[in-house]
């Protein structure tokens, strides 16, 4: 064991550190979109708004809406909010928003509106995001004095403790506070069908996947819709003060039962549970009755499916994104089997006619959510084609010879449907809008008829209602619309049928997602489905009716036979008449008026809210700048005091702590700053606070050197990066470039690097680059399909680095250290069965690379570290076999909070590898083998990180049997399976420290430094 304590944990501060940068943590630099564009502040009475600038007039609507909200909600939370930052987010074509209320509260929007057939009870979805999230605010920071366990939590631990309460609690509490008002997801139509087809397949949640996530479908979703049903029960049952009063208890936050009082929590489980059921199967006993339309269910994959169209050969189309292949576009063949054709992140569209094809994929322009769909050549197999880089297209559609292109375009003020010719190169030529609304209206989808005549599509002006469908003559110029359905209830992805005398669509009219037919001459809609989940996308065929269908596990293709199709007269939509015309572009608000583009029907009372006539100010990042505790159990040790501060928009955030070691405390400073996909950052660290030592210690004859602490290696480390990330189609990157300076004194104590040396000062310029693409899946217990390359190297130059040798002797020396490694995780025979190939390298070079030595140890497992060979390099090769074991659907205490294994897996492992100096041979090589268990466990309904027992033996003089347990101590309430995984390529790296190469095989665990984990 390394006699070196100073440090052990500061692994764990990056760690840290780099949590608050990714997405599972405060979602860091989710700003970058809005580019080097000047940022503006509104000061109201409650709130902080920051936005691009150019939108004063949505900063002070949101703002009217964020007090609106506050007067409502904070008189029941008393969470004594008062200075919440409010930051809109306008490049983006993300549908969604987070708050954090660590250091400070904080909302961010991300100002789009989700598809039609999404979650669908709202009106203004910003209104809707800014009330789930203020409840965020509301629930989650309360802790003082008054209330002594919440406070000793948050000094303990530095975070707001109620952060610790189970997800379901957390969401479900703001998805019930967002359906109050009527709207919402409580009571939507699509949770309502993923709640009644999980009764009828009996795949209703355990309590713990209620309560904290689930690997089955839907995911992450589930404690979010059953955990708001949960809350919405508990509120009618015990009164609307319900989730205030849960939140607002002195009591640890993972602890339900006690928070609850009125009832325990599995009785409440079983209580809700029983409500459901009964509910729901007299539903399921209505639709019954009126007779279900069958159906051929062609597909038994589950999970997402979207875009379903009919391919010029005749065969269904889509995109999917399955619980264990990747996602892309599929084809379903004539025999049943499905093939991915190209592999796509997340589509909003395909079309395909008169031999061409395109479609609309995300693309990502900057660090982390910064992404807007846009158009592609689908006639390219490898190297696709963007065809109009930097705009947001979605929907496209061809004209039946496919010389024309139509599409939804969105900037950061309004929606636009546009038509344009192809030209050679394939990019939109002669472009013209058909029609246009402002940004909180709706625009989407597209459709064109078979005879090229009428296009077809969803649009909504103002700010409320649900839509209507629109036909648009397209033989007229210019090209005029119409409104075709309208009324209540969702009207999504249109689809003419074959003859092109009617238009299929997907409604929840009747509260259930069914199919409806409307004829375009007399505009009469009939019901032609009687389902019992739901069914979208429509693609009408020669051999019957296509759309995907929704069970228990997710979304499936399925066939209607036309003959079976009901033809049920519909009074619940609006028609269209022929002067009931869509407004053209142009003919709503002037340029003037532009800035009020909300709508009359939008206004909502400020009386009694709050001042919202506050100034607006350049946003001034000093200014806002806020400091806050990490809590005494933070990042750099076990006791210590640790120091956070950020900005609201995220650019800049600082670290500074210091924590007990032995023998000397540990000192740490860190700084990060970044925009688009770079940045710069610095990190200095220290265990060394001596200016000198007492020569005697030097001195190995020394009758008093037993009094010395030298048994103790000390470090000084600095460095200063600039990196890039990009997060590509094909692969992501990361690239750092910087100068690293390290001090170490009596360095011949440490174990997995030889240094020749006692004493060494070192500095020079340092380069890292990361390449690769890992997938995970909702069961994965490894990265799955994919690859990952790591090459780093520091490069010491005279006259800055010296050595010492002995006592008062100093040398320059000049030397480089380089490692890297590549990783590949292959397929096996069963799914989440993954081949793990692994190689990697560590040497010196340059004049002086005789400077330091490498034990095998380091690389090699179940080697003994004073008996490795070792030389200037060492490689190492690495084969792992890694399959599930168990993962968990419930537990067998589900009263109670108790510890449960999340899920399990083993690796069988076997390493081989050699230390040199010029070059290998093949006789010095050695092998070790062994096996690791890995397993997750969730304690108190928090999730933990892996923990991984390993054993592994080496063979030859230093092969011994060796026991290595690895255990983060972090925690998350994060969501379990796919969802809560990141991608090591894009997550802001370091490279590995002094400290972290004290671990032997310090490569192989990710939270020290390694990324071939």
């Amino acid at each position: 064991m390394v006699k070196q304590r100073g440090i052990l944990t500061f692994g764990a501060l990056l760690g840290a550190l780099i949590f608050m940068l990714t997405p599972s943590g405060a979602l860091y630099a989710q700003l970058v979109p809005q580019g080097f564009a000047s940022w503006k502040s509104l000061r109201t009475e409650h709130f902080w708004i920051h936005f691009p600038e150019g939108q004063e007039a949505f900063a002070r609507r949101t703002a009217t809406i964020a007090e609106k909200i506050h007067a409502e909600l904070e008189p029941r939370y008393k969470s004594g909010a008062s200075e919440t930052h409010i930051a809109l987010v306008f490049g983006s074509d993300l549908v969604n928003a987070f708050a954090t209320p660590a250091g400070l509260d904080q909302i961010v929007l991300f100002l789009d509106n989700p598809q039609a057939g999404d979650f669908s009870r709202y009106d203004l979805w910003a209104e809707l995001l800014i009330r789930h999230e203020y409840v965020h605010i509301l629930t989650l920071r309360q802790w003082d004095f008054e209330r002594g366990t919440l406070a000793a939590l948050r000094i303990l631990f530095g975070i707001p403790p109620n952060l610790l309460s189970p997800p379901a609690m957390i969401e479900g509490s703001a998805v019930y506070e967002e359906s109050r008002p009527g709207k919402g997801r409580v009571d939507d139509p699509r949770t309502r069908m993923i709640v009644r087809s999980a009764i009828l397949e009996d795949r209703f949640p355990s309590l713990t996947e209620l309560m904290i996530g689930s690997f089955r479908w839907p995911l992450g979703n589930t404690y979010y819709l059953y955990g708001g049903r949960l809350l919405t029960y508990l509120s009618e049952k015990h009164g609307h003060n319900f989730s205030p009063d849960y939140w607002a208890r002195d009591a640890i936050p993972i602890d339900v039962g006690s928070r609850m009082r009125v009832t325990t929590l599995g009785r409440a489980y079983t209580e809700y549970r029983e409500k459901e059921l009964a509910e729901f199967n007299r539903e399921i006993a209505a639709i019954r009755a009126r007779g279900v339309t069958p159906f051929e269910r062609l597909t038994a994959d589950g999970f997402s499916k979207d875009f379903l169209y009919i391919g010029a050969d005749g065969a269904p189309r889509y995109f999917a994104a399955p619980s264990d292949r990747m996602s892309g576009l599929y084809r379903l063949n004539p025999d049943g089997e499905t093939q991915r054709l190209r592999r796509l992140r997340d589509a909003r569209g395909f079309a395909e006619a008169g031999g061409r094809s395109v479609y609309s994929e995300e693309h990502y322009f900057g660090y982390g959510f910064a992404f807007r769909y846009e158009l592609y050549d689908g006639d390219r197999s490898l190297f696709l084609k963007r065809l109009a880089p930097g705009r947001s297209i979605s929907y496209p559609s061809l004209s039946p010879d496919g010389a024309r292109l139509y599409y939804i375009e969105r900037d950061d003020r309004r929606r636009y449907l546009k038509s344009a010719t192809l030209s050679e190169d394939g990019e939109p030529a002669e472009e013209v809008t058909l029609l246009e609304t402002p940004l909180t209206g709706i625009l989407q989808f597209t459709a064109i008829s078979p005879d090229g005549r009428y296009l077809a599509t969803l649009v909504r002006s103002g700010e409320r209602g649900e839509g209507s469908l629109a036909l648009c003559d397209l033989t007229r110029t210019p090209a005029t619309c119409r409104r075709l359905v309208g009324g209540p209830g969702v009207k999504a992805q249109p689809r003419f049928s074959t003859d092109g005398a009617s238009l299929y669509f997907s409604s929840d009219a009747d509260g259930v997602y069914n199919l409806y037919r409307v004829g375009l001459s007399d505009g009469a809609v009939r019901r032609v489905t009687n389902l019992l989940g739901g069914a979208f996308y429509p693609a009408p065929a020669e051999d019957g009716l296509y759309a995907i269908g929704y069970f228990g596990g997710g979304f499936d293709i399925v066939r209607f036979n036309y003959a079976d199709l009901k033809s049920e007269p519909s009074d619940l939509f609006l028609r269209g008449g022929e002067d009931d015309l869509v407004a053209p572009p142009g003919a709503g608000p002037g340029e003037a008026e532009e800035d009020n583009f909300f709508g009359a029907d939008g206004e909502l009372p400020g009386a009694g809210a709050g001042s919202t006539d506050g100034a607006i100010a350049d946003y001034n990042p000093l200014l806002r700048f806020t400091p806050y505790l990490g809590g005494v159990f933070g990042p750099v040790s076990s006791v210590n005091l640790v120091l956070f501060g950020r900005d609201p928009l995220f650019r800049h955030l600082f670290v500074a702590g210091i924590g007990l070691g032995y023998p000397d405390p540990v000192a740490v400073v860190a700084y990060d700053y970044l925009r688009f996909s770079a940045g710069i950052g610095g990190v200095y660290y220290t265990n060394y606070f001596k200016s000198d030592r007492n020569p005697g210690c030097q001195r190995e004859d020394d009758p008093l050197r037993f009094l010395c602490d030298d048994k103790y290696a000390r470090f000084e480390q600095a460095r200063a990066y600039l990196r890039y990330i990009d997060q590509g189609r094909f692969f992501s990157s990361q690239i750092l470039l910087g100068y690293a300076h390290q001090k170490i004194r009596n360095a011949r104590q440490l174990r997995s690097i030889d240094y020749e040396a006692r004493d060494l000062n070192l500095s020079g310029p340092s380069a890292a680059l990361l390449l690769g693409d890992v997938n995970y899946f909702p069961e994965s217990i490894s990265p799955e399909l994919g690859w990952t390359l790591i090459l780093e190297t520091d490069y010491y130059t005279r006259p800055e680095s010296k050595d010492r040798l002995e006592r008062d002797v100093q040398h320059s020396v000049e030397y480089g250290v380089a490692e890297g490694g590549l990783a590949v995780y292959l397929p096996s025979f069963w799914a989440h069965h993954v081949n793990h190939l692994g190689a990697y390298g560590y040497g010196s070079y340059g004049p002086d690379r005789e400077t330091q030595s490498v034990p095998l140890s380091r690389l090699v497992r179940g080697l003994g570290a004073t008996r490795s060979p070792r030389d200037h390099a060492a490689a190492a090769l690495t084969y792992e076999y890694r399959l599930p074991l168990f993962f968990m659907i419930t537990s067998i205490f589900e009263e109670n909070p108790s510890v449960r294994l999340r899920q399990s897996g083993l690796h069988l492992f076997a390493d081989y590898g050699t230390v040199f100096d010029k070059r290998p041979y093949r006789e010095d090589w050695t092998l070790s083998y062994g096996a690791a268990l890995t397993f997750n466990l969730d304690i108190l309904w928090l999730a933990f990180n892996e923990m991984k027992l390993t054993v592994a033996r080496g063979t030859g003089p230093a092969g011994e049997t060796h026991v290595y347990f690895s255990f983060s101590a972090e925690f998350s309430p994060d969501v379990i399976g796919a969802d809560g995984r990141s991608n090591p390529i894009t997550t802001p790296y370091r490279p590995p420290s002094l400290a972290d190469r004290e671990h032997a095989g310090y490569f192989r665990e990710s939270r020290l430094g390694g990324r071939l984990q």
